[in-house]
């Protein structure tokens, strides 16, 4: 399996299961594969993989369904012994590529998605010169699809743009972020569907946070829509959704044309993420205030009463005992929090002698 791309951000290493890094790291992947509907015995796993692959390439619809769910346990992670490397070898990707385009057969069309997001979480590249990423598009596009298989769908282009930036590109270029952000926003009950659809869309926002490798050029439309998106997902109480829409809303700062000053022009979108200083849990918190802080710096140049408050409330919360102890405990938290102290206290000081301009 390849390894999980961690954030510039983290200096630690991947294997890392510290306490400070179950609150201060985000994996940007969600590589988990689908589980087999039962686990293989040994006889499954000694299955001639040559006459399942002649059901897949056959024309009887029915045994397509039936060979692609034996496969199915076959790359399951559940397998002591997934055969990824083989079924890719065997040039099956393509085939199930097909299978997504099968609209007249969903059941064929739904285990086609569970082993592709399967082949991604391991092997992304060769799903991407297949040609799935557009077809997955397509399918959260069309209205003839339940949210089930859009889930899914969501998943396995989490687990494409969750390995690397370029990857990440491909998932954007094909036009996956906007109907993200639409089925996001209309299935804002469902958190099993939130909690994938955050984490896929947080994974193609931190590409604007690859300066070296030119950050891709996403719409401002998109990008005010994401905004939009997130900044109502900050109303629920599930910690992942939160989590992933505060880290979101910091990638989104790393956005060109002012987009510091349209976000803190929003009052919501300040306000609603001071309301989680208070009380939320460490694992929201720090990306909350690095959104925030992100924010309110970018804003320095607006020296009024709500920008001395939110930088208040951001020093506020740094100051939380739980959050202190943890800054203090980690070299490198304490090192994020003197950055975060510094990118706020200048322009605070600053602001005292200024004097104050009616909002």
């Amino acid at each position: 399996m390849a390894p999980l791309r961690r954030s510039k951000r983290l200096k630690a290493k991947a294997t890392s299961t510290s306490e400070v890094d179950r609150f201060y790291t985000r994996e940007k992947k969600p590589r988990d594969r689908e589980p087999p509907s039962r686990l293989p015995s040994a006889a499954d796993r000694d299955l001639d993989l040559q006459l399942v692959m002649s059901g897949i390439l056959s024309d009887d619809s029915k045994l397509q369904l039936d060979s692609t769910t034996q496969l199915l346990n076959l790359v399951s992670v559940d397998n002591p012994n997934p055969m990824i490397d083989q079924v890719v070898q065997l040039g099956a990707v393509p085939r199930f590529v097909e299978f997504l385009k099968r609209d007249d057969y969903p059941q064929l069309q739904f285990k086609a998605i569970l082993v592709l997001k399967n082949i991604a979480a391991a092997n992304t590249q060769v799903v991407i010169n297949s040609g799935a990423v557009p077809v997955f598009v397509k399918l959260l596009e069309s209205s003839s699809h339940d949210l089930q298989t859009c889930e899914q769908v969501a998943w396995s282009l989490g687990n494409i743009a969750g390995e690397s930036f370029s990857c990440c590109d491909v998932v954007l270029n094909c036009g996956a972020l906007r109907p993200l952000l639409t089925l996001s926003e209309k299935h804002n009950n469902s958190l099993s569907f939130l909690r994938i659809a955050t984490r896929t869309l947080t994974n193609i926002f931190e590409t604007l946070t690859n300066i070296s490798g030119g950050a891709p050029k996403v719409p401002l439309q998109q990008v005010l829509f994401a905004i939009r998106t997130f900044k109502s997902l900050l109303d629920l109480k599930d910690e992942e959704v939160l989590k992933e829409a505060c880290w979101a809303l910091f990638y989104i700062t790393h956005y060109k044309n002012g987009i510091e000053t349209t976000m803190y022009k929003d009052e919501d979108v300040a306000f609603k993420l001071a309301d989680l200083f208070d009380h939320a849990p460490l694992i929201v918190l720090f990306p909350a205030l690095r959104a925030m802080t992100s924010i309110v710096h970018g804003a320095y140049w607006n020296m009024d009463r709500r920008v001395l408050l939110l930088r208040g409330l951001c020093i506020g919360a740094m100051m939380r005992k739980d959050i202190h102890h943890f800054f203090k405990k980690d070299k490198r938290c304490h090192d994020q929090f003197e950055f975060e102290m510094q990118m706020l206290m200048p322009s605070f000081e600053k602001a005292v002698y200024m004097p104050h301009t009616e909002e």
